[in-house]
């Protein structure tokens, strides 16, 4: 009934008819239902209490066990007479989630958040205290973990407020569509693709027992063969879901996951106990191998029979196909008791996978390099390898510049799969292969090398690279449509007529420009960049940028 409630996006109220005109004057219309006495009333949500539903139903279809009912929901500071309202407060049996809304009526708002963060981080240790407080009882012994998310809508969240919440711990959500579609697309088991972005690599103790398993190679790559829960798979896997803030990228890697098949096979294995013959496909990304017992008397033999140890940790098996049969299962009881049967790789290349996912599902097409670009971002980011790192980190670039909300290219950037408009005309390829020929964050000098040689952005480590870099570049472009109305229009025509800065040739060339600044700033005026933060870099680079930015308007 609540859920029903707070999924709509009305407010309702019965009136006499006396009552209605001041109504009606206010903004509330009819619909159309009346009877002898009342008239039934509706007007859209106000913008906060909307968002706040929209969250709390998400995770409910998510599942989780322990929900608020409603606004009105408080948890006392531990040891004090005060009390938090909490606007979303979801637990199920390992993890609690508090999440606090904040929305603005118009996209784009410019506002601080920086008291909410302060507030939160003075008083979240006294809330857990709480909740430890409340849910310990006698024969518990599970210690509950909290997360604290801050979600947001229509609110551009400044950079220095995404490092205050990082350093008190609190998960900044700035777009909830990934999550809203992931909970309607795939029910309760989207919670553990929910908590697999939460909590990567963590810990799901007493998960998973070691598995009886076959140990074989297929074209000189070794996988293991064994048959688990459904429920217990579903836990450890994710799908490499990229471009989260967006709906139109979740559906291309989701085209082989339709809501309505899933629907067509649950039916299949509940009403019909249906099987299925034929494995589920998954790759396990562990930092070494995995542990694997051999029984007595298996020497020398191409099949090896053994005990498996799977890793017991969220975001640890990539389902390279399966997703129907396995997503299936979410919703039903007979997840905790039927069996699949699985073949599992282990720290496959992650052009074998990409290449595996669409071979399987019967794509026979070599994988479109926009589509190995966007997966380079997602399974080469924790590579040892330099030049998979290199990779993961141009990739991860574009995609920032196409999402923060300072940069000018963003939502320039076509999406994978996704139709060029004229705005929308950059593609991925053209923006990683030239930020790779320009050297911008480095370069591998050989093909034995053990690390990235650094270029004019790098810095000690990928994140803070990735930082500077989109921070630097996105200043760099602004200098051209802040400084020159002219070129303001044209950036705003993008690859339409009259259009030429904002196309693949235009930003081409303009990366060629600000490489040779870079270059001469270092060379010639003998100015260490790498010591500059960025907003004194982008001052340093006006200098040469003018005439440019005057010759081109």
């Amino acid at each position: 009934l609540t859920y029903k409630k707070r999924n709509v996006k009305y407010v309702y109220k019965k009136v006499v008819k006396q009552d209605l005109q001041p109504l009606v004057d206010q903004g509330w219309e009819k619909t159309g239902y009346r009877s002898k006495k009342y008239f039934r009333l509706r007007k859209f949500k106000e913008v906060g209490p909307s968002f706040e539903d929209e969250v709390w139903c998400i995770f409910k279809r998510m599942g989780f066990d322990e929900m608020n009912k409603d606004d009105k929901f408080v948890i006392p500071r531990y040891n004090t007479n005060l009390t938090k309202q909490i606007d979303v407060f979801a637990k199920d049996e390992q993890v609690i989630c508090i999440i606090e809304c904040k929305a603005a009526e118009k996209p784009h708002t410019k506002r601080s958040l920086d008291k909410d963060i302060d507030q939160i981080a003075a008083i979240k240790h006294e809330i857990e205290l709480s909740i430890f407080h409340h849910y310990s009882f006698p024969g518990s012994r599970k210690k509950l973990k909290t997360i604290w998310v801050l979600a947001t809508k229509n609110i551009d969240i400044r950079e220095n407020d995404r490092e205050r919440a990082k350093q008190a711990r609190i998960r900044i959500l700035d777009d909830i569509t990934y999550y809203s579609e992931l909970s309607n697309h795939f029910g309760k088991s989207s919670k553990y693709q929910f908590l697999a972005d939460m909590f990567p690599g963590m810990d799901i103790p007493e998960l998973i027992e070691p598995l009886p398993a076959i140990k074989g190679t297929m074209g000189n790559k070794v996988f293991y063969s064994f048959v688990m829960e459904p429920s217990k798979l579903l836990k450890i896997a994710y799908m490499a879901h990229r471009g989260k803030s967006n709906g139109e990228t979740m559906k291309t890697y989701q085209r082989m996951a339709k809501k309505s098949r899933l629907k067509k096979i649950a039916r299949y294995i509940h009403e019909k106990e249906g099987i299925f013959p034929t494995s589920i496909v998954i790759n396990i990304q562990t930092p070494g191998s995995l542990r694997f017992d051999q029984a007595a008397g298996m020497a020398g033999r191409n099949a090896v029979l053994g005990t498996l140890y799977i890793p017991n940790k969220y975001k640890s098996a990539w389902i390279i196909d399966g997703q129907h049969r396995l997503f299936a299962y979410s919703d039903l009881d007979e997840a905790e008791t039927a069996t699949l049967p699985v073949i599992a790789f282990e720290n496959l290349d992650p052009d074998i996978q990409a290449n595996l996912f669409v071979d399987i599902n019967g794509e026979q097409v070599k994988v479109s390099k926009n589509l190995l670009i966007d997966l380079w971002a997602t399974l080469h980011w924790s590579s040892d390898n330099p030049s998979e790192q290199l990779k993961a980190l141009i990739s991860r670039l574009v995609k920032e510049l196409n999402e923060y909300p300072y940069s000018p290219l963003r939502d320039r950037i076509i999406h994978v799969g996704g139709k060029r408009t004229k705005n929308r005309n950059i593609t991925i390829t053209a923006l990683t292969d030239e930020i790779r020929k320009r050297q911008l964050l480095g370069y591998i000098h050989s093909p034995k090398a053990k690390y990235i040689t650094s270029g004019p952005l790098s810095m000690y480590d990928l994140d803070s690279t990735l930082a500077r870099a989109r921070d630097t570049i996105s200043g760099y472009f602004n200098n051209f449509i802040e400084n020159n109305p002219n070129l303001r229009k044209q950036w705003d025509v993008g690859g339409g007529e009259g259009g030429y800065i904002c196309t693949n040739s235009g930003l081409i060339a303009l990366l060629r420009v600000f490489k040779a600044i870079l270059d001469h700033l270092q060379y010639r005026d003998s100015i260490d960049i790498s010591k500059l933060p960025s907003s004194e870099l982008i001052k340093k680079i006006w200098k040469y940028q003018e005439p440019v930015c005057d010759f081109l308007g």
